[in-house]
């Protein structure tokens, strides 16, 4: 059920000009780019005064104008629920070394406005401990609604008034700790168990995981449409104020593997993972997937050898991204994104799944520098 805006403002946005003369694209792109960058906090006022000279400083100001979120699951797999929020805090307070200084891996999300989408799978005092920190350090923390593993735990067309009750729940939890969520976020994908014995080639379970899956649907469609419902509750949370985030399979995998399409949160993800592509078109995976005006989501990426970020849907340890598969994926998405020559930029967030190590974060500020600096060569 997508609901987009026709809306096209090209024949309204001004004509510049100086004695009789257009002003070239690329001026028109800057001043732009640069009045975002002010009203974002991103340059000083006296930086736009004195101007941006050159290449260099309008990508770095590019860079600084995209918003990194993580994604924090923290699964049953990896750690027993009431261990979990104490282990999500250590995260958090996990010690990076850069630049020869010490500091909190929270202290680094921070100075460089990263934020995260965290897994409310746990509502506890030692999960509100967890995000009580992100939130005194001020970085930006989203509530990712998951449900009970037996319900689906991703959201679907079968569990809808689930979801919605744990959002209501979660949002009573925060209210409760007096904890800041910035937004809720909805990962939309078929049931767990569904995804389970597909994913690992399981013919008869698959089937019965189906068939399941199905008369689950036909059920709750007698008490209306799924995709109406879903609606409903992003609408009324957009009519309270709540900012909602939408997290999707890519268009080549969404009618597999997808909940449902619905669009009208305020920010659309795609979640482009090209680790567990073929060779041969991993390179290009993040961008031939990915449908016009999403926001990428790039994965997977562990910060431990022995551990996968997620749920556990092979019975094995996946593939996960190198540091220059990592890169490559970044650099494909600014080649879509980016033209220096016109200073035209489109891309605002970019997401990564998933943190559950400091070194995702180190592999990540590595990575965004090297595309970035990439650019200046073509």
């Amino acid at each position: 059920m997508e609901r987009e805006s026709n809306f096209d403002n090209s024949e309204i946005l001004p004509k510049y000009a100086v004695e009789g003369r257009e002003i070239p694209e690329w001026i028109v792109s800057e001043a732009f780019l640069i009045n975002e960058a002010l009203d974002k906090k991103v340059v000083t006022k006296e930086e736009a005064e004195k101007g941006l000279e050159g290449d260099r400083e309008i990508l770095d100001m590019m860079r600084k104008m995209v918003d990194v979120r993580y994604f924090v699951e923290y699964p049953v797999e990896n750690v027993e629920p009431e261990k979990r929020g104490e282990k999500i805090l250590e995260l958090f307070k996990q010690k990076v070394n850069v630049g020869g200084k010490e500091k909190e891996l929270a202290d680094f999300l921070a100075e460089h406005r990263q934020g995260v989408s965290l897994a409310m799978s746990t509502l506890d005092d030692e999960t509100a401990k967890a995000v009580r920190h992100l939130n005194k350090k001020g970085v930006p923390v989203v509530g990712w609604v998951v449900v009970d593993d037996i319900e689906g735990y991703w959201t679907n067309p079968a569990n809808v008034s689930e979801t919605a009750q744990k959002t209501e729940a979660i949002r009573q939890w925060a209210k409760e700790n007096d904890l800041q969520l910035t937004a809720l976020g909805f990962d939309l994908e078929k049931p767990l168990p569904y995804i389970k014995a597909l994913s690992r080639g399981n013919i008869i379970e698959t089937v019965k995981q189906i068939r399941s899956y199905r008369a689950k649907v036909r059920e709750r469609s007698k008490e209306g449409d799924p995709e109406k419902q879903f609606y409903d509750l992003l609408l009324g949370l957009k009519e309270e104020g709540v900012e909602t985030e939408i997290y999707a399979e890519p268009k080549g995998t969404k009618w597999l593997l997808g909940g449902m399409d619905v669009r009208c949160a305020d920010r659309f993800v795609e979640m482009v993972y090209t680790s567990t592509l073929p060779g041969v078109i991993r390179k290009g995976g993040a961008n031939s997937m990915r449908s016009r005006g999403a926001i990428p989501a790039l994965g997977i990426v562990s910060g431990k050898e022995t551990e996968t970020p997620g749920r556990d849907l092979l019975g094995k340890l996946p593939r996960h991204l190198t540091q220059e598969e990592l890169e490559n994926d970044i650099g494909r998405v600014l080649d879509r994104e980016l033209n220096l020559g016109n200073r035209e930029f489109s891309l605002r967030n970019l997401y990564l799944y998933a943190l559950n190590d400091a070194r995702v974060a180190l592999m990540m500020e590595q990575a965004m520098e090297k595309s970035f600096s990439s650019r200046l060569e073509k």
